[in-house]
């Protein structure tokens, strides 16, 4: 074939090998697709639908609940949340994916409350017999907390600073790299050495890379955690918080100031008559309390058995007469609230047997409420009201409590302690 033979073949081919192939000019982007993964972490929301657009990607995600990752077109796309069978979205995010990116997507705070948060997942080189963690922080909490990684064995004190500083709820960190071994990771206050997470020790995995999230299911302060695998097998795997919050109420009459013992350590200190600590950070697990009064120093005036929860809340109530103290614990609630909205309980901690009604203004919110026992908690617009603890039979006012600030996104339990014509009231803001 002579030259020009060859070039008028060639030109007539080109159309044909033109339609059967896309050309990359300099308006060309080729889709290369994003994974994303989803966690539930919204308390008491059963489970979540997830979508994508219109279209639905993952179906009933139970509370806690996470699914692997899927492949999206590198563009904008928005996701939302909803409770099966419903037509609205509970809460919604929108973004532009990036091309070999992963993403977790994780929906948070509380139905009243919902919120979604999108954070792209790390993706640098690990390096071998190292691993990488971030950390994202959905606790819904209203402090800049500090995260600790360390040794198990190493106290946090002046002499350790924090790995990541100043971290805010609703935020994910860069991630850093450490030599795979076991470790612990601790959280404080920002600025502060008081630790109220702790993972206890885990044994973290070479060449994996892990995204650390810290959720609430109920604590006013304790977050809960999780580690899910971003490489690997994705795994998730569960890292709960060794710690639960203890809050020692006294309602013992004349006791005086009074302290909780765990073996010889005073874990709850100076609490006076009537009166109530903040909450103590205290290892989850069955722990034998002892209570001593000012009035009997050195004299155990109580004693209780009683099991801190993993990131949950629980109030020790000391009541009884002189001489016949008891301890009784009660399970709290400290889930935030939603807008708009105040939460409330009563607890009947008086030293005799009067079991009462009880009224914020005039709308009854407990009914004879026995000696010893907590109402549940109701949910109400934000007041400062008054309360009244009432006989059941009469309808007689016996205790009146003014100006309760029952504010905005605040837990509240109002407890009547001490005895028939003696009658006080302790009002114990919980979150």
């Amino acid at each position: 074939m002579n030259l020009r033979r060859r070039l008028v073949v060639t030109a007539l081919a080109a159309p044909a090998l033109l339609a059967g192939c896309k050309v990359r000019t300099i308006n060309y982007f080729p889709v290369v697709a994003a994974r994303v993964r989803f966690a539930n972490l919204m308390l008491d929301s059963g489970a979540l639908d997830v979508f994508e657009g219109e279209a639905e990607v993952w179906s009933a995600i139970g509370f806690e609940g996470t699914t692997g990752f899927l492949e999206f077109d590198n563009n904008e796309k928005t996701f939302a949340v909803r409770v099966p069978d419903a037509t609205t979205d509970l809460a919604a995010t929108k973004l532009t994916l990036a091309g070999e990116q992963p993403y977790t997507l994780v929906a948070y705070g509380t139905l009243p409350s919902p919120q979604v948060f999108l954070a792209p997942d790390p993706t640098t080189a690990i390096g071998s017999g190292n691993f990488q963690i971030r950390l994202i922080d959905v606790s819904s909490g209203s402090t800049t907390v500090d995260i600790y990684i360390t040794k198990p064995d190493v106290a946090i004190d002046d002499e350790v600073g924090p790995n990541f500083i100043g971290i805010t709820s609703g935020s994910a960190t860069v991630s850093l790299r450490f030599a795979a071994e076991t470790l612990r990771i601790r959280m404080t206050p920002n600025g502060s050495k008081l630790v109220f997470y702790d993972s206890g020790a885990f044994a973290f995995q070479p060449d994996v890379s892990y995204d650390f999230l810290l959720y609430s299911i109920g604590s006013a302060g304790l977050p809960q955690g999780m580690l899910l695998e971003v490489n690997a097998t994705e795994a998730k795997l569960p890292l709960a918080n060794t710690l639960g919050g203890v809050k020692l109420v006294n309602g013992a009459i004349d006791s005086g100031e009074t302290n909780a013992f765990l073996g010889d350590a005073i874990v709850m200190g100076n609490v006076e008559y009537p009166g109530y600590s903040v909450y103590a950070a205290l290892a989850v697990g069955t722990q034998s309390f002892r209570f001593e009064s000012e009035n009997a120093a050195g004299t155990t005036i109580a004693t209780l058995q009683h099991a801190p929860v993993s990131a949950m809340d629980s109030s020790i109530l000391l009541v009884g007469f002189p001489g016949a103290v008891q301890a009784v614990a009660f399970a709290d609630d400290n889930r935030i609230t939603g807008p708009g909205e105040t939460r409330v309980r009563f607890v009947n901690g008086v030293s005799d047997t009067a079991s009462f009604d009880v009224y914020v203004g005039d709308t009854r919110l407990a009914q004879a409420l026995a000696p010893r026992a907590a109402s549940a908690y109701s949910t109400i617009v934000p007041v400062s009201a008054t309360v009244t603890f009432r006989d059941p039979g009469s309808g007689t006012t016996l205790l009146t409590v003014d100006a309760v600030p029952l504010g905005e996104g605040r837990t509240t339990t109002v407890y009547a302690v001490g005895s028939a014509g003696a009658l006080k009231s302790i009002v114990s803001l919980d979150r």
